[in-house]
Formats: structure tokens, sequence, C-alpha cells
């Protein structure tokens, strides 16, 4: 397929009109030959990765109100174009790149704006959300979610990260008793990570280096390239400098450099992972590496540690960090948390010096920027850039601060100059406050609880 074809992916979509618009006609054409391409190698070279044939994926891409499927979703309205199927996207239908539900079936949803201009990257992004909506039937089922907490936000949690990625990276860069030596690197320095993290971000580390690390593994590794393992190099080296957080991040990086580390380290590692009662990525590593002995595998399974014990793993993950700049990150992580915790001190008391909007949906579906979010301990997440929530009942779009709760059961605002009369909504409610935008359907409840307006779907009234 010839690159000027593909650069047209995001660009075409500023006024289409079905299907007279020749760029909409071209759109066509190179979705569904890259759906097609996207489709053989993650059949033919996926299945023979993991060795077994592999669920079927579905796709759609979104441009504002159509939908373009690779398989007839059997609903009127839909109509056959150039090998898919073009119909109107139904309002409930929430839009990120994502899994999705759709017509009773899972698809891999892309937004066409998403869409990369490079081939390679394109075909990428394709079989990452492709084998996102089917993992579910790959991936062993029994690997408990966890919860994130502000360890990958605070100075010695960012340090041992930043360590494991460069050491990720130095061994991708090159070969043999090299990439063995950065290889158990990466591990020590995760190991010790380990030992200043509570149980729940351990879980949760894990599960995002299997779900979200092993997806992006698969991008890397399908897609014909010239160099993959130089350019997942420069690439997580690039994601380290730039993420504003590591904590819905890291997996990005971490997960499908192991995965290529492993390809050429520990032959036959993925058929091993799916045999795992919880799967683990970086405990299959080390066991296969180091031994199921060794005290880094000891350490990442999470079994107690002498006092000794621990003082040996942290004497070597130390020693081992010099020829990384320890002493380096080390301080740029102590300045850059003093400038986050003032920014964290001044979000807090947005959120809890005024007036605030806490928004209950049923739906909690909501699409961010994963490097620009920022811990705030027990009051949740703040992403401070690039957030919307979309449903039946209602949307939010925001480029101002928006806080989740650590259970995900609802959004904060904070209303500044907004005033919010309670009662129940007979009427669509649309606000526009600093940066952001919300609108509700009717039948909503507006109630007032100490300095806060709490915002409650019809389903949840009587709750």
């Amino acid at each position: 397929m010839k690159r000027a074809a593909l650069v047209v992916l995001g660009l075409l979509w500023a006024s289409l009109l079905w299907p007279r618009d020749p760029s909409a006609q071209m759109f066509l054409s190179n979705f569904r030959d890259l759906t097609r391409e996207a489709f053989s190698l993650y059949n033919k070279q996926g299945s023979a990765l993991w060795g077994r044939p592999l669920p079927a994926i579905r796709w759609m891409a979104v441009e504002r109100n159509d939908l373009i499927l690779t398989e007839d979703p059997n609903l009127p309205g839909f109509r056959t174009t150039k090998g898919l199927w073009v119909g109107p996207r139904p309002r409930s239908l929430a839009v990120a790149t994502t899994a999705t539900q759709f017509a009773g079936k899972m698809w891999a949803m892309i937004l066409v704006s998403d869409f990369p201009h490079q081939e390679a990257q394109a075909l990428g992004l394709l079989v990452r959300e492709g084998w996102q909506s089917v993992e579910d039937r790959v991936l062993p089922s029994s690997l408990a979610q966890g919860e994130p907490t502000e360890a990958l936000d605070k100075p010695e949690g960012r340090l041992w990260l930043r360590l494991e990625v460069e050491a990720l990276a130095r061994g991708l860069d090159c070969a043999g008793e090299q990439r063995l030596e950065d290889f158990e690197a990466a591990l020590t320095f995760r190991a010790q990570r380990y030992q200043i993290a509570q149980p729940d971000e351990r879980q949760w580390e894990r599960v995002l280096d299997v779900r979200e690390g092993i997806a992006e593994y698969m991008a890397w590794k399908l897609p014909p390239r010239e160099d993959p393992y130089a350019d997942l190099a420069a690439t997580i080296r690039g994601r380290l400098h730039t993420s504003q957080s590591y904590v819905r991040s890291f997996a990005y990086m971490t997960g499908p450099a192991y995965g290529l580390l492993m390809d050429d380290l520990a032959k036959g590692w993925r058929q091993s992972l799916l045999l795992m009662p919880a799967p683990d990525l970086q405990l299959l590593a080390a066991d296969q590496i180091m031994g199921a002995k060794a005290l880094v595998s000891r350490a990442l399974a999470g079994g107690d540690l002498t006092p000794r014990e621990k003082d040996a793993l942290a004497s070597r993950a130390n020693q081992m960090g010099v020829s990384f700049g320890i002493q380096g990150i080390k301080k740029e992580e102590e300045a850059r948390w003093a400038r986050m915790s003032a920014e964290r001190e001044a979000l807090q008391k947005q959120f809890t010096g005024g007036a605030t909007l806490r928004i209950c949906p049923r739906d909690m579906r909501i699409v961010f920027d994963p490097n620009r979010q920022i811990a705030m301990g027990k009051l949740g997440t703040c992403y401070t850039g690039a957030f919307s929530w979309q449903s039946p009942d209602g949307s939010l779009t925001s480029d101002a601060a928006v806080l989740v709760t650590p259970d995900w059961h609802e959004l904060w605002l904070p209303l500044g100059r907004e005033v919010v009369t309670p009662g129940s909504l007979d009427h669509p409610l649309h606000l526009v406050g600093k940066g952001w935008t919300l609108d509700l359907a009717p039948g909503w409840t507006l109630r007032q609880e100490a300095g806060a307006i709490i915002a409650e779907p019809p389903s949840l009234k009587s709750s």
C-alpha cells in the first residue's frame, strides 16, 4: 500500500457525504485493506506465536455519526460499500479507541482521528485494539484486578521504574551476554520496586503488564518493521521522558519490551504464560532466566524476604543502578515531587475548598490521556487534559481538571461560579464551566450534600 494513500487516514474526514465524497471512498478502501492485512498477520503469525487458533477480530471505525464495520451487524440502516458495512452510530454508543459491545458482538473500535499516517503504526494500532477485543478469550481469566496507588507517582517508585525501562531499552539495543545482563537488571529493579509497593499496587502492575502490555507487544511483533528492537527502545525512552504519570502508562513501555526480549532469551514463554494460574510476565521471565529459587524471583512473587535478603536485594539494585545514572534520576525525581506536591495541593483545594459537582454515571465509560493524570491519594485520580465521558444519560468534555474517585463511581468537577439548583431535571441540563462542558438528560436528580451537588441518573435515585 502506498504511503500517500495512508496519509489520508487522519485527514480526510473534514466533511464526509456518504458515499459521494471521493475522500470517503478512499478511506473505505484503505480501511478495508488495512484491516484485511492486520487480520492476516494476526490469524497466521499470531496463531503461530500462541500455538493455537485465535478468536476472530471485528473492527469498527468511528467518525462523528458514522460507523464503518468489517462485518455485517445485521441492523437496519447499514449498507455494504467496498466490502465494508456503513451505517449510523447510535447515540447510546460511547466512542473511544477501545473494545466495545455492539449488535451483540465484541468489536475493536477505533476513532478515525486516531489512525497513524505510517502503515506499520496503523497496522500496530489495529492489531493492539483487535487483541484487546478478544484477549479475555485467550488469556487466563483468573487474574484479580488490584488497585493503583500513588507508588508510581512518588519519587522512589518512579526511580525504580525509570531504571527498569532504561535497562529494558539497553537490552533491546544490544545482544548476547550484554542483553541478558540488562534484562536481569530490569527484573532486579522491578523486584526492588515491589518491596516498597502495597499488595494492591503489585497486583495492579501485574494486570496491566499482561492486559495492556501483551496487546502492545502484539502491535510491535506482528507488523513488519526493519528493526523492531531498536524502534521499540527509542519509543519507550521517548515515553519515559514525556509521560506526566506512569500509573496507567507504564505497561506500554514494559510489556512489549519484556515480550520482545523474552522472544530472544526465553523462547516458548507465551505458552508458559497461558498455563500460569495467575499470569505474571515478570515472574515468568525471572523464573525462566534466573530460576524460581532466585532472590529476584521470590521477591517478584511477593514472598516474605528476611531482613538480610531485603538488604541484599536493595544493595544489588543500587549497585546495578550506578551504570544507569541512579543518582541523577534520584535528584530529578525529588525535584519533580516538590513541584507535584504544590500542584496536588492546589488541585485538592479546587475539589474540596469550594462547591463541587459530583456526577454518578451508570456507565463509567471515560476517555483520557494516560500521560496526563495525577494521583490524589484517597481522593482518587485527577485527569488534567483531553478527558471525556459519554453515555445515553449525558456527556462531559474537559480540558481542565476532572477527578475520578478511587472506586470509579463518581466524576468530580469544581463548579466555580456555576450555579446548579437541586431538584429533578425535567429538561436537558447544559453547563459550561472553566474548561469543561457538561450535558445531562432529563431524569437526573440533583441533591445538595454539604458543599457538593450530587447528580444521580434515574436508575440510581432509589439506591
